[in-house]
């Protein structure tokens, strides 16, 4: 059997920014941010975003692999339904 972490790599637009969390499956109370940027930055080249994303999601798995053992599966999916709004 697989062990499961009910832990998510959140990656949200609030204001300026984009911002990575540390956070549970279904809320974002206490989660920890983890990684940020400037969104007009990201949105200046095609395909920035996608590669912060990927080195942010890559840095997120190998300290969870480091500090538990695990190496966590990330699986992109929408966030929960309370979580979404327009631009944040």
């Amino acid at each position: 059997m697989t062990e499961q972490l009910a832990m998510r790599l959140a990656i949200r637009a609030e204001g300026d920014f984009v911002n990575a969390y540390h956070a549970a499956p279904d809320t974002m109370l206490g989660a920890t941010l983890i990684g940020s940027f400037r969104r007009s930055v990201l949105e200046q080249q095609p395909g920035m975003f996608e590669r912060w994303k990927a080195l942010v999601s890559e840095a997120y798995v190998k300290t969870i692999e480091d500090a538990t053992g695990i190496r966590p599966q990330l699986t992109e999916g929408p966030a929960p339904v309370h979580e979404r709004s327009g631009r944040a």
